[in-house]
């Protein structure tokens, strides 16, 4: 038995020294080929270097230990630092549409600058890089890398015009988000792009400034993803947008984001800014969307610039708990049409929005916005901004917390309107004088607000006007509670004041205004009755009874003219003369130089008693225009007025005459007069003017006629 088993032992001993004298014998080519000691479904480790010429199928465990190489791997140009040893030598592999793959953990170095061409697109493995100390890194084509650091070093990265103009801020180096932020934005070819922020929570002390000339930074919060800055600075900007015009959106959050992108500061009691927009370079056509900013000491500023700023639009966006929610420090260039649509402005410790002493020009827009509990007014204008500032509130909701004194909305310069929308006063910690106040040169108007006053909170007046302030009130939609306010304006100031109504029958109304010290006032009452009073003086029309009633006097527009009557009388002596042709019976009592304008006429009457002197012969009177002035000469009767009359008896008034004339006003000067002739120079005409009663009489009716 032992005997067979050493033959056996023997047998296999000597089959392997041939075996492997065989394999020494064997030429490298024969040696390299497939290796058939691997059987089917069993680990096969192999130690030396293969290469394989064809498509090669691996199944199973297989492992590799030392260099391998994998130059193309399904027509991907691998970085593996032995077939394509550096990048550059990629690019060659890739050509001018192929992928440029850097493979797990690697991060090769640039040995030179390398240009990516834009049809060839750069592939990160997961957690790798490339090290670009030294040179340029230009990258025209896509970018294919998950949301983590891949470029490392010092050295300068700029991209083309990516087919797709979205990176990650993450991609770049940096202490922290906000210099990864501001390397991505550098890294932007001239016309912009989109720095993404991946979701996560950061801390940073870097601030964030896009500020080249009309290179737009869309700084983005990672879609589908919650995003939370914190910056730690007591002092400075968080985030700076100051690139000029574009046709961009800034600081943007897509609606597919459930909680938006959120940007804490160090404190409402800092003098740290969270969002900064102007500058220098303006800012223009440009939106922030569902941002939250809370806790600095101004949540969004619009710095001073130098070129105008216009089309800014801020929507569905949180400005909560700062110092001041909005503030506006231009003071050298016009703002306009800035819009702030869908957001909260509300819990800031000193104003909602708050417009600069020397605030410069603007208009600012709030459509739907939510101020709530804003220790100071929601919206604070001095009296020192520009009466050229215009704010215009619609559809939107205010609710203070009502400190002592406090009130709503603060103007004292510019021109406000108000429309629509609810204003909520339901704290009962102090009562208000007002909750919206316009004095200095504030022009006010509103139309359809519901104001709403809780249980146990006063308001002096809802509205306050004071100063040359002046306010227009229109018709319709006031809906005001049954108490807890004193009077819906302040009725002591002439200016700014609207009619009284009862709190459930606001009815319809207009606000008075004071012009130079001259108020007026118009309302509608409770009985329909419209009035109006200017001056002192009030009329009213009455559409129920049809009456019309007014305690002053009707004038032309350009005040030439004012509607009336004149009547005089002749002087207390006998008239009497010899002349053959007219002439003026009296150029001062009898005589009246009126206006008469473009669309009114003058109606003039005249009467008295005639007489013949020395014989009966007929005698004639008549009115006659004697030109602007009484003086002016004119004694052509005037047709239909002319009158002859034989006295029966001698030397005895005995015959009544009145005759009368209509003037059509031509707009100018008429002297209408009275005059007088006889048929025969021997025998004088005579009129009776013996007293003040007995004596001829003149009336002027002047008023609009068609």
């Amino acid at each position: 038995m032992k005997k067979l088993l050493l033959g056996i032992l023997i047998f296999f001993a000597l089959f392997g020294i041939v075996t492997l004298e065989q394999w020494f014998l064997m030429p490298p080519s024969v040696r390299a080929q497939t290796n058939t000691f691997c059987a089917a479904n069993l680990a096969c480790t192999v130690t030396a270097a293969w290469t394989f010429s064809n498509a090669l199928t691996v199944s199973g465990v297989t492992t590799f230990t030392g260099a391998q190489t994998v130059g193309k791997w399904n027509g991907n140009c691998i970085v593996d630092g032995i077939a394509n040893a550096t990048l550059a030598a990629a690019v060659t592999c890739a050509g001018s549409s192929g992928v440029i793959e850097i493979p797990m953990f690697a991060v090769p170095a640039l040995t030179g600058s390398v240009t990516i061409p834009i049809g060839v697109t750069l592939r990160f493995d997961g957690p790798s890089g490339i090290t670009t100390t030294g040179f340029t890194l230009t990258i025209n084509g896509p970018i294919i890398a998950p949301p983590v650091q891949i470029f490392f070093g010092t050295g300068t990265i700029a991209l083309g015009a990516l087919p797709s103009t979205s990176l990650f801020a993450n991609w770049f180096p940096g202490t922290d988000i906000g210099a990864q932020s501001n390397n991505a934005y550098a890294a932007c070819f001239s016309a912009g792009c989109t720095p993404v922020i991946a979701a996560g929570s950061y801390n940073f002390t870097t601030p964030i400034v896009f500020n080249t000339l009309n290179k737009p930074g869309n700084l983005t919060c990672q879609p589908g993803g919650t995003v939370a800055l914190t910056y730690t600075p007591t002092t400075g900007t968080a985030i700076t947008l100051d690139w000029g015009n574009s046709n961009a959106a800034p600081l943007t959050q897509q609606p597919s984001v459930a909680f938006g992108c959120l940007l804490k500061g160090p404190g409402n009691g800092t003098s740290a800014i969270g969002l900064e927009m102007n500058g220098p370079n303006g800012m223009s056509n440009a939106s922030i969307t569902q941002m939250e900013v809370q806790s600095f000491g101004t949540c969004l500023n619009f710095s001073n610039q130098i070129k105008p700023s216009f089309l800014i639009t801020i929507q569905n966006s949180k400005l909560m708990g700062c110092a001041n929610g909005v503030s506006f420090n231009n003071n050298q260039a016009d703002m306009e049409a800035i819009r702030f649509v869908n957001d909260s402005i509300s819990n800031h410790t000193t104003n909602g929005v708050v417009f600069a002493a020397n605030f410069f020009s603007g208009d600012v827009y709030f459509d739907g916005v939510s101020f709530d509990y804003n220790t100071g007014p929601s919206i604070s204008v001095p009296s020192t901004a520009s009466a050229s500032t215009f704010v215009h509130l619609n559809q939107s909701h205010g609710e203070n917390s009502n400190t002592a004194g406090n009130t709503f909305a603060s103007f004292a310069a510019g021109t406000v309107q108000i429309v629509g929308g609810e204003y909520k006063n339901t704290s009962a910690v102090a009562a208000a004088a007002s909750m919206f106040s316009c004095s200095g040169t504030c022009n006010l108007s509103a139309q359809g607000l519901k104001i709403g006053i809780g249980s146990g909170s006063t308001i002096t007046n809802i509205f306050s006007f004071s100063g040359t302030s002046s306010v227009g009130l229109f018709l319709g939609g006031f809906v005001l509670p049954a108490s807890g306010f004193t009077a819906l304006y302040n009725t002591a100031i002439n200016n700014g004041v609207i009619t009284d109504f009862g709190a459930s029958d606001p009815g319809v109304f207009q606000l008075s205004h004071n012009v130079s010290g001259t108020p007026w006032r118009c309302s509608l009452n409770g009985g329909s009755v419209f009035t109006c009073t200017v001056n002192g003086q009030t009329w009213q029309y009455d559409p129920v009874a049809g009456n019309f009633q007014f305690g002053g006097k009707i004038q032309n527009l350009a005040a030439t003219a004012t509607m009336g009557l004149t009547a005089k009388t002749g002087a207390a002596s006998n008239y009497t003369g010899a002349n053959t042709t007219y002439a003026a019976v009296d150029t001062t009592n009898l005589c009246a130089a009126i206006t008469v304008p473009t669309g009114w006429k003058l109606d003039v009457e005249v009467s008295g008693v005639l007489e013949s002197l020395t014989a009966a012969v007929a005698q004639s009177i008549a009115l006659a225009d004697a030109g602007t002035t009484c003086a002016g000469g004119g004694v052509t009767a005037l047709v239909g007025t002319e009158r002859t009359i034989t006295p029966p008896a001698l030397g005895t008034f005995d015959v009544n005459f009145h005759t009368r004339f209509t003037l059509t006003g031509d707009g100018a000067a008429h002297s209408v007069a009275l005059v007088a002739k006889t048929s025969n120079a021997a025998d004088s005409w005579g009129i009776q003017s013996t007293s003040t009663t007995i004596a001829p009489s003149m009336r002027w009716l002047l008023m609009p006629s068609n």
